[in-house]
């Protein structure tokens, strides 16, 4: 069984520590847009990558995410899955008008920070149609969690979609979130679709308010690893693998033990009990 985890981002402080846990990585310095269809062209430069490499897996995770597991953990949750040919996307057919906007009306550069690209802005919002002209010509949407994990047997339907339907790139070239909804609407229109566990392999916790997830520091440490320990026990197929977002001040060496286990004799010396 081999996988790879692939990061969209990879703040220089925490490559070693990532390099040293996870099998292999890609890194590309290529500059991304929040929430603009760059996010989809560096996933699907990623996913490029990995073409007859022998992966079986392909996992998206961020430059803030860690394990929750020692990678031979990992490795026997995806072997069980990759034997029951299971791809791990969220998806919610649910889509609100705001929302669909995001793919029905054109957004031309939501970065405008340098002059040329408010020029340029500029020009295509007085001369090209705000509606996207391709929007009716592909399926449903879908929308979930940009942190998916993938077989290489998806990957490669992927590619021969895009291929063979050049419109649905179009479609999404001047979207917003298209992160969130471009791979989801492929999967839940294909043949993949009913293999789909329909969650991502990537904890989040949402419970503090905002449009950003809790970021989990050192003293969060136990807590996830109790939970991460009562998640498995009561869910053992739809368990999580990873989680984010980490704080660059993380203690990797608590995290090495509380987390993975490495040192099992202090693994369960809770200081707060």
């Amino acid at each position: 069984m081999k996988f790879l985890s692939t990061w969209t981002a990879n703040p220089a402080s925490k490559i070693s520590h990532r390099s040293e846990i996870a099998p292999g990585y890609i890194f590309s310095n290529r500059g991304q847009n929040w929430a603009g269809f760059s996010m989809v062209e560096s996933t699907l430069r990623l996913f490029a990558e990995t073409q007859n490499k022998n992966f079986h897996y392909i996992v998206l995770i961020s430059g803030d995410t860690l394990p929750l597991c020692p990678i031979s953990e990992l490795r026997t949750f995806l072997h069980t899955a990759y034997a029951e040919k299971r791809e791990f996307i969220s998806t919610n057919p649910a889509i609100t008008f705001d929302e669909a906007n995001w793919v029905r009306l054109r957004h031309f550069f939501s970065d405008k920070s340098t002059f040329m690209r408010r020029v340029k802005r500029t020009a295509m919002k007085c001369f090209m149609r705000s509606v996207n002209p391709y929007f009716n010509r592909i399926p449903p949407l879908q929308k979930g969690s940009q942190w998916i994990a993938i077989t290489h047997r998806l990957r490669d339907y992927f590619f021969d979609y895009l291929q063979t339907n050049p419109d649905y790139l179009q479609a999404f070239k001047y979207s917003h979130g298209a992160d969130e909804i471009f791979f989801q609407t492929l999967l839940c229109n294909s043949p993949f679709a009913d293999r789909n566990a329909d969650y991502s392999l990537v904890y989040t916790d949402w419970s503090c308010p905002g449009a950003h997830p809790k970021t989990f520091t050192t003293d969060d440490l136990y807590p996830l690893s109790e939970f991460d320990s009562q998640n498995r026990r009561e869910n053992p197929q739809s368990a999580t693998l990873f989680a984010r977002k980490f704080d660059d001040a993380l203690d990797i060496a608590r995290y090495r033990t509380i987390i993975l286990g490495e040192l099992q004799n202090q693994h369960n010396q809770n200081p707060a009990n």
